[in-house]
């Protein structure tokens, strides 16, 4: 859910405002082109630019936008890498996060993504640890997220926040509250 984007009071999902984008360009006679490689750029005789795709189609147009992805912070950890796929995952969306309900999930990291993978694993039932390195959750997540967080049932959602080094506890048992499992922002050991 994309809850801070201009005209959508009410939040928008990904891949509704994906399929409006994609109407209102078509409407307007363009074109997006997903998940073709691009294997070479330059410029043509007027000035254009020219991006030649996979299987040597080209495209040219008077300005450019380019979107290559993103670059997820990877976690420094001995063994990550054997486990991605299997376990070990980079974002929680609605859909994955279905995927955990009843389970018991760790979301490391403290940024807007790992907040809303949080609310989205919460809210499809699992039980969520939230490891954060630093004091406070709002440091690197907006205060919307923040707030949201902080309102999680207990039962469903906790974090530990670290000086040094992160250190996870699990969710608190039903009736009590959030300190009780290292919610506050005081440091707290593992």
């Amino acid at each position: 859910m994309i809850e801070n984007y201009l005209g959508f009071p009410e939040g928008i999902e990904g891949s509704r405002l994906l399929r409006l984008a994609g109407r209102q360009t078509e409407a307007f006679g363009g074109e997006i082109v997903m998940l073709s490689e691009v294997t070479a750029l330059d410029r043509d005789g007027e000035g254009r630019v020219r991006f030649t795709l996979g299987g040597g189609v080209e495209v040219t147009a008077a300005v450019a936008i380019v979107a290559p992805g993103i670059d997820w912070r990877r976690l420094d950890v001995n063994g990550v890498d054997e486990l991605l796929g299997r376990g070990v995952y980079y974002g929680a969306g609605r859909g994955e996060a279905a995927l955990c309900a009843g389970e018991d999930v760790v979301v490391v990291g403290a940024g807007n993504s790992a907040a809303q993978a949080v609310l989205n694993l919460a809210g499809a039932g699992a039980r969520v640890t939230m490891c954060v390195r630093g004091e406070k959750l709002g440091r690197t997540t907006t205060d919307y997220l923040v707030a949201r967080v902080e309102k999680a049932p207990a039962d469903r959602c906790s974090a530990a926040h670290t000086g040094a080094r992160a250190a996870c506890r699990r969710p608190a048992p039903a009736g009590r509250d959030r300190r009780s499992c290292g919610w506050d922002a005081r440091a707290q050991a593992g």
